[in-house]
C-alpha cells in the first residue's frame, strides 16, 4: 500500500474549497466512508444544516482554534472541524450536546480502545486524513458509477437523448479503486431520495442516483492506497431535464406502490431481529419502531422531553434505513407517543415521574408491571368515564384526524374517496375536494355514475388550486367550514405547496398549512 499522508495544508484548502461551493465537509476515518459517530451521520441526513467558521468555544478542549462548526437544525452545535496551527486538522464533539452524549455512551460500551483513554475519557483526537460532503445539506444530486462501463452507457444515453453530452460537463471525480466515478448536480427541487443501483436508474447497470449521505471526495484515501482524484473542476451544472424528468418518473412509481399503510412500519416483515441499543449498526424496516421506542425509553429517564424528542429524531435519520419518520409519519407518531408516557411515568423532569429500579435495571409501572409493556387497567379506565368517545363514520373516518389511503394506480382510490363526499352530503355537510389528479369533467361525471342528486353538490367544493393557495385556505375553511377535505393524490398536494414527500420536516408542513386548520375546527381529512 502506497504511503498517501495527505498535507495539512492540502485537507485545510479543500475543506476551505467545499464551503465555499456551499457544500458541507465531514470528516472521515482514513480508509473509511463513513463518519466514525451516528451524530456525523446526522450531519449527512440532515435537512437543514449550515456551517459557521469561527473561533471553537466546543467544550472538550483548552484552546480556540479557528474551524467550522456544525449547526443542527435547532441551532445547536454538534461539533465542529478545528485548524491547529501545526498538523492536520482534527474533530471535537460538543460534549454539551444530548445527541452526541448519547452517542458517545453508545461508542464507549462497543469500541472503548478507539475512543477513550485508559481512564474512559473521550480523547481529544479525531484527527482525519479523508474527507466527505454531506449530499443532502449541500444540495446535491450525485451520480456514482461503480463501472466505467456505466460511464460509457451513460454518455450514449444522453448523447441519444438530447443530440450531445454538454449537460455532462459537470464536477467529477474518480474513486480511489480506479473504477468508480462521481458526477455532482445542483439538486432541482427539494427530493432527497436515492436510486439504488438495483433499479437499473435510467436502465444502466453499476449506477446510483444518490440525494443524501455521504459522498467521499479528493484528496481522500481509498483502502487500496490510492487517492480520489477530480477528473473535471467544472463548475457544477443544474440537473439537466433528462434527470429531473427520470427522477419524477421515480417518485410517481413509488408514490403508487408506497406501503406506508403497513401498520407499525414492519411493511408486513414481521421476521426481523431485535436490534441491541449499544449497537452501532444500521436499523432496517420491521425493528425500527421498536428499537425507537426502547432507546426513548431509556434516555429520557434523565433528559427533558425536548431533548428526548430531539434526539430520537436525530437518531432516527442517522440510524434507520429509511427512516422512519420520512417513510411511515403515523408509525413514527405512535413511536413518540410510546416514547412520552415513558417519561410523564419515569423522567426526572416529569412531575409524574417516579422511577422504580429493579435489580435487572427494567422499569415497573404503577401496576408493577414492566413498563416497557404500557399497560392499562380497561377496568379502571371505564370507572374513570372511559377514553373521550369519537364519533366515526363508515366505520373508518374518525373526527379530528387526517387519514391517507395507499394502493397502486387504477385500484379506486379516487372512487373510495367519492364515495366519503356522498356519505357527507348526504348528511348536509359541505365536503372540499383538492383535485390533483383527474379534472373537473372527471370528477362530475363520477358523481354522476354514482347517482349523487343536484341539491347536494352546492355544498360540494372541487378545487384544482393555483400556486399560492394555501394563502387563502385558512379563510376559506373559516367560511365553508368543511366536514370532510380530500385531497387527490398525496403527491400533488405537496407539490402545490413546493414540498417533498419523503422529507418529514416537509410533511409537518404540509400537516400545519393544509389538515391544521380543518382539524382545528373538527372536520376529518
Amino acid at each position: 500500500m502506497q504511503n498517501n499522508n495527505t498535507e495539512p495544508s492540502t485537507i485545510k484548502g479543500e475543506i476551505h474549497n467545499l464551503a465555499a461551493k456551499g457544500w458541507v465537509p465531514i470528516p472521515l476515518i482514513l480508509g473509511s466512508k463513513n463518519p466514525a459517530l451516528p451524530v456525523y451521520r446526522h450531519l449527512a441526513q440532515a435537512t437543514s444544516l449550515s456551517l459557521k467558521l469561527a473561533e471553537t468555544e466546543i467544550k472538550g478542549g483548552t484552546r480556540k482554534d479557528p474551524g467550522y462548526h456544525f449547526i443542527s437544525e435547532d441551532g445547536s452545535i454538534l461539533g465542529g472541524i478545528i485548524f491547529p496551527e501545526k498538523g492536520i486538522p482534527f474533530y471535537r464533539y460538543n460534549l454539551d450536546h444530548p445527541v452526541v452524549r448519547q452517542a458517545i455512551e453508545d461508542k464507549r460500551e462497543k469500541d472503548p480502545k478507539n475512543w477513550f483513554d485508559p481512564d474512559g475519557n473521550l480523547k481529544d483526537y479525531g484527527s482525519f486524513e479523508n474527507l466527505g460532503i454531506a449530499i443532502k445539506p449541500s444540495g446535491l444530486w450525485v451520480l456514482d458509477f461503480d463501472a466505467d462501463a456505466a460511464w460509457s452507457a451513460l454518455l450514449q444515453y444522453v448523447k441519444d437523448k438530447t443530440g450531445s453530452t454538454d449537460s455532462l460537463d459537470t464536477y467529477m471525480n474518480r474513486s480511489g479503486s480506479g473504477a468508480g466515478r462521481h458526477l455532482s448536480y445542483n439538486r432541482v427541487g427539494d427530493w432527497t431520495g436515492s436510486i439504488p443501483q438495483d433499479k437499473m436508474f435510467l436502465g444502466i447497470e453499476k449506477l446510483e442516483l444518490k440525494g443524501n449521505g455521504i459522498e467521499v471526495v479528493p484528496p481522500s484515501i481509498h483502502n487500496t492506497g490510492n487517492r480520489y482524484e477530480v477528473l473535471n473542476d467544472a463548475p457544477v451544472l443544474d440537473a439537466p431535464q433528462w434527470l429531473t424528468q427520470t427522477v419524477q418518473e421515480y417518485r410517481r412509481s413509488q408514490q403508487s406502490t408506497s406501503p406506508s399503510s403497513a401498520p407499525n412500519g414492519n411493511h408486513g416483515n414481521q421476521d426481523h431481529p431485535r436490534v441491541s441499543l449499544d449497537d452501532d449498526s444500521p436499523i432496517r424496516d420491521g425493528g425500527r419502531s421498536e428499537y425507537l421506542v426502547r432507546l426513548g425509553g431509556r434516555i429520557c429517564l434523565d433528559h427533558t422531553w425536548e431533548d428526548t424528542e430531539h434526539f430520537l429524531r436525530l437518531t432516527d435519520k442517522a440510524r434507520c434505513v429509511p427512516p422512519l419518520q420520512e417513510d411511515d409519519s403515523e408509525a413514527f407518531k405512535k413511536v413518540m407517543q410510546s416514547a412520552r408516557r415513558y417519561w410523564e411515568k419515569d423522567s426526572v423532569h416529569s412531575k409524574n415521574g417516579e422511577p422504580k429500579a429493579e435489580e435487572s435495571g427494567h422499569r415497573e409501572d404503577q401496576h408493577g408491571l414492566p413498563s416497557v409493556f404500557n399497560y392499562e387497567n380497561y377496568r379502571k379506565v371505564r370507572e374513570q368515564g372511559g377514553f373521550p368517545r369519537r364519533e366515526i363514520k363508515e366505520h373508518a373516518l374518525v373526527k379530528g384526524l387526517s387519514h391517507n389511503i395507499f394502493g397502486e394506480s387504477e385500484l379506486g382510490k379516487s372512487w373510495c374517496l367519492l364515495h366519503f363526499c356522498e356519505v357527507y352530503l348526504s348528511e348536509g355537510e359541505s365536503v372540499v375536494f383538492l383535485d390533483f389528479e383527474n379534472g373537473h369533467q372527471t370528477l362530475l361525471e363520477r358523481l354522476g355514475d354514482m347517482g349523487v342528486p343536484d341539491e347536494l353538490l352546492d355544498n360540494f367544493y372541487p378545487l384544482r388550486p393555483d400556486p399560492g393557495w394555501v394563502e387563502e385556505w385558512p379563510d376559506f375553511v373559516a367560511k365553508v367550514k368543511p366536514g370532510l377535505v380530500v385531497g387527490d393524490a398525496l403527491i400533488g398536494v405537496l407539490e402545490s405547496l413546493g414540498l417533498d414527500e419523503r422529507d418529514n420536516q416537509d410533511m409537518e408542513k404540509a400537516s400545519q398549512q393544509v389538515m391544521k386548520p380543518v382539524l382545528d375546527r373538527g372536520g376529518r381529512s
